[in-house]
Parts: structure tokens; C-alpha cells; sequence
């Protein structure tokens, strides 16, 4: 009888040491998940601002396009305006449409003087 109980206590040893080892083994597998969870994290937030800063740059993008767009608009009516003038010959619609430019380029060169 003693022969049972030694065998079923060998056979319970010998499932608690396979069942330590399991254990053991998933802890390792865990501290590795956590691990490269980790790195994911880190890269995700990395990716994150990455995406705000580039949605960021293209709305700045499409507000500089929508600004030139309407300055564009502008000087083509005022072109119009120009060419319109049943009173003005055709040099008097050049030299007010160079005129013009001068000084589009001189308030250019003032901004950027004022800017530096």
C-alpha cells in the first residue's frame, strides 16, 4: 500500500515541477510581451506627434495656397479694372499695370526687410 502512495506522490511531484516550469516559462514570455508593448507604445506616440505636426505643416499649406489664391484674384480684377478703362490707352494700362508690380515688389522687399 505505502508503494501507491510513493508512486502518486512521485507522480504529483512530478506535475507540480512541469506545472513550476510553465510558469516559469510564461513569466519569461510575459516580461517579453510587456517589453515590445513597451517599444510600441514609445513608437506610437512617436507617430502620433509625427501626424499632428504633418497635418499641422498642411493646413499652414492650405491657408498659404487660399492667401495667394485670393492676392492672385486680386490683381487679376485689378487688371481688368485697368483694361476696362474705355479713357486709358493700351501704354496707360502697361504703365499702370507696371506700376502696380513695383510696388507689389517694393511692399515685398519691405516685408522682408522687417521680417529678417
Amino acid at each position: 500500500m505505502s508503494y501507491i502512495y510513493i508512486i502518486l506522490v512521485s507522480i504529483m511531484v512530478a506535475f507540480s515541477g512541469y506545472g513550476i516550469y510553465q510558469i516559469n516559462k510564461l513569466e519569461k514570455e510575459n516580461v517579453e510581451v510587456r517589453a515590445n508593448l513597451n517599444t510600441a507604445l514609445h513608437a506610437n506616440s512617436g507617430y502620433k506627434a509625427t501626424l499632428e505636426q504633418i497635418q499641422f505643416d498642411y493646413e499652414n499649406g492650405l491657408k498659404a495656397l487660399s492667401e495667394l489664391k485670393q492676392e492672385r484674384i486680386k490683381e487679376v480684377r485689378y487688371v481688368k479694372e485697368i483694361t476696362r478703362d474705355k479713357n486709358s490707352s493700351c501704354m496707360d494700362s502697361i504703365n499702370a499695370i507696371y506700376a502696380r508690380l513695383l510696388h507689389q515688389r517694393n511692399a515685398d522687399n519691405n516685408a522682408s526687410k522687417t521680417g529678417d
